[in-house]
């Protein structure tokens, strides 16, 4: 039996994004100059990554005000918040504090959420394989142009998916090649030239070794008319060739798995070149750019407009739909394997606020601290400041930070009832 948790190694790749938006982002410098690139897993660069989706958030909550995730990492929660250090990797974070958990709008919560789901899917492959299943890997996909509200392209897109799923010719290929369940995970990207391009990629556990005469390309090319018919049905098009791939995966080392991990919505950092959904990096040729969500977040940040409506159109048209979808029979192996489930999106994300074992609290943080950091913008340079061992200073500043913001409380109320005709002089 392999174990639920398994480490990933990630590798730094370069980012569609001109240097300067990323720069502005990071405050500063360009994109290269953040990242260390002979040691991908350097502490300045993780304190570079964090440092990055740490302003990511903040523009996002300015971008969408008023909802859930504008809280997310500024309160402290039920049983209050603290600073907590893992020792053996030299990293500290904030524990117990509210979390939207949107997976979609937030780049912080995306990225834990996303290697949770990486670790989840990995373990089905490696126990999938370890008992004999073979895995293919279908992409689908839709033609689009600029005109196309993501919305109703995503509508009629998943309509035609169920629709696909649910015809004669797939059920004959589910007995054709010993189908047993599947894992689907949801991307997208935002092109110049064509506007949204949604797709969705997918895990089929299939039990080929009883099947020796299964053709991987006849099946493929099978598959492809009978999706171009049903997106046909729901008012879109199909390119021969492109609507439909499919590919048998090969798993047989570790290199093979990642490969594909990335793809169904499972990356865990922006850095990474095994990138998924919401967090990988849109490419560029010379025809045209690709963007991601949060390279559009990034962009937005950095003051372009247009990315910044383009980026709420995404969250809002995505709201709601799970990002990754284990099928029942997968989650009941997996429950048989580890004992539990994986959990939702905000359990996941609760479970990752928590302390963990190899963590210890280092500054339990008093009510309104949490506030006064993050409204100074010191929350990064407190962890810091904890991760090189200066803890003292790491309060004192927490400290600082608290009375600077009452003493601005105090400055504000006097300055309302001023401007109202109070403490005139007679």
């Amino acid at each position: 039996m392999c174990s639920p948790i398994v480490q990933v190694n990630l590798h730094s790749s370069g980012c569609s994004c001109p240097d300067s938006v990323v720069g502005a982002v990071l405050g500063g410098g360009s994109w290269e100059s953040t990242r260390s690139v002979d040691n991908p897993d350097s502490k300045e660069n993780f304190r570079s990554r964090r440092r990055l989706r740490q302003n990511l958030r903040r523009h996002a909550q300015k971008l969408r005000p008023n909802t859930r995730e504008c809280a997310c990492g500024r309160l402290p929660g039920k049983n209050g918040a603290s600073v907590v250090l893992n020792e053996k990797k030299g990293q500290a974070r904030y524990a117990g504090v509210v979390h939207c958990g949107n997976v979609w709008a937030c780049p912080v919560c995306a990225a834990s959420i996303s290697e949770r789901r990486r670790q989840n899917v990995r373990s089905v492959l490696e126990w999938g394989n370890k008992e004999g299943f073979s895995f293919l890997f279908p992409t689908f996909t839709a033609s689009h142009t600029r005109d196309d509200s993501l919305s109703d392209l995503l509508d009629s897109f998943y309509a035609a998916l169920h629709s696909f799923k649910q015809s004669r010719l797939f059920r004959a290929f589910k007995l054709a090649s010993g189908y047993v369940d599947s894992i689907s995970g949801k991307d997208v990207t935002w092109g110049a030239l064509n506007g949204w391009h949604p797709h969705q990629h997918e895990f089929w556990m299939c039990n080929l070794s009883k099947f020796s005469g299964f053709d991987v390309q006849h099946w493929g090319n099978v598959l492809e008319v009978q999706w171009i018919k049903e997106l046909e049905k729901k008012g879109l098009k199909g390119g021969v060739g492109i609507a439909f791939k499919m590919k048998l995966l090969d798993l047989s080392s570790s290199k093979g798995i990642d490969e594909y991990l990335g793809k169904v919505g499972t990356a865990a950092d922006l850095s990474s070149e095994l990138v998924g959904a919401s967090t990988k990096q849109g490419y560029k040729d010379y025809k045209t750019q690709h963007f991601t969500s949060v390279e559009l977040l990034a962009k937005a940040s950095a003051g372009d407009v247009r990315s910044g409506y383009l980026w709420r159109e995404y969250v809002e048209a995505y709201s709601g739909r799970r990002q990754l979808v284990f099928g029942r029979v997968i989650m009941r192996c997996y429950k048989d394997l580890f004992g539990t489930v994986p959990g939702s999106d905000f359990e996941v994300i609760q479970q990752e606020s928590a302390v963990k074992p190899d963590e210890k609290v280092v500054i339990k943080i008093e009510p309104g601290r949490l506030e006064a950091i993050w409204f100074y913008h010191r929350e990064i340079e407190v962890l810091e400041l904890v991760e090189v061992g200066r803890i003292d200073e790491a309060s004192a500043l927490i400290e600082r930070s608290y009375d600077d913001l009452c003493d601005k409380k105090y400055l504000d109320s006097v300055n309302c009832l001023r401007s109202q005709g109070f403490f005139s002089v007679v």
